[in-house]
């Protein structure tokens, strides 16, 4: 296989185990239209022919495929005859293995220690102004207090300075597949913006503030950004 194709692949789940039905507006799609899948479309390769790719990969022990949340996984050469019914989809999934997140980290040369990332979940919602409980982590113990400290114009929320909790952990689950060592791990209470609350909106904000912002996602090399892209079928 193109070895920029396969990584475009198991970039797709770098994140989070990809449901099959994700796939279709991005292998068939147009990349101008929102999805769930943050990436650019590889136009020209069906649906069939990106699954018999993920197949291959799975044959080589780069991804897995489960089904109904994760609990079963299936054996590769099983998942192409399933797709003849179209609910598959919906039920199957694919994932990194310890040896695809290797071989991932091989070709987009992953600066870990600039990642900062985080995760949140709604705690209640009011009027249309909702309450999260965010996790956020990086080794990278400057670039986190940069984040919180620019908080309400990266999120549009104000963080409840009473519910900060700050923790250097010796290991930590950074993605799914991936876990590092002395990693700074912050919590909080947020809420959304009220109208008097000051942020710049997006097309507004400073130029020096959008080019820090966009630089967040740059601690790895994205497949598109290398040679070869778009790859060769």
């Amino acid at each position: 296989m193109n070895p920029v194709l396969q990584h475009w692949l198991l970039n797709l789940a770098v994140d989070f185990a990809v449901p099959l039905k994700f796939l279709p507006p991005v292998l068939d799609g147009d990349d101008r239209e929102p999805h769930a899948l943050n990436v650019k479309s590889l136009r020209g390769i069906s649906l069939c022919e990106g699954v018999a790719h993920l197949v291959e990969l799975a044959e080589n022990g780069l991804i897995a495929f489960t089904r109904v949340g994760g609990l079963e996984t299936l054996a590769p050469p099983t998942v192409l005859p399933l797709l003849k019914n179209p609910a598959a989809e919906r039920e199957i999934s694919f994932e990194l293995t310890d040896d695809g997140g290797r071989a991932w980290e091989r070709a987009s040369g992953p600066r870990w220690h600039d990642m900062a990332d985080g995760s949140a979940v709604v705690i209640s919602e009011v009027a249309q102004l909702y309450e999260w409980k965010w996790t956020w982590f990086s080794q990278d113990r400057e670039q986190l207090m940069a984040v919180l400290g620019w908080y309400p114009m990266l999120q549009n929320e104000q963080i409840d300075l009473t519910t900060v909790k700050w923790e250097l952990h010796a290991e930590y689950q950074v993605k799914y597949w991936k876990r590092l060592s002395n990693v700074h791990v912050v919590s909080f209470r947020s809420c959304s913006h009220s109208e008097s609350m000051p942020a710049w909106r997006r097309g507004v904000e400073p130029e020096w503030f959008t080019d820090w912002r966009n630089s967040r996602d740059n601690w790895y090399r994205k497949p598109w950004n290398m040679e070869g892209w778009p790859p060769v079928r």
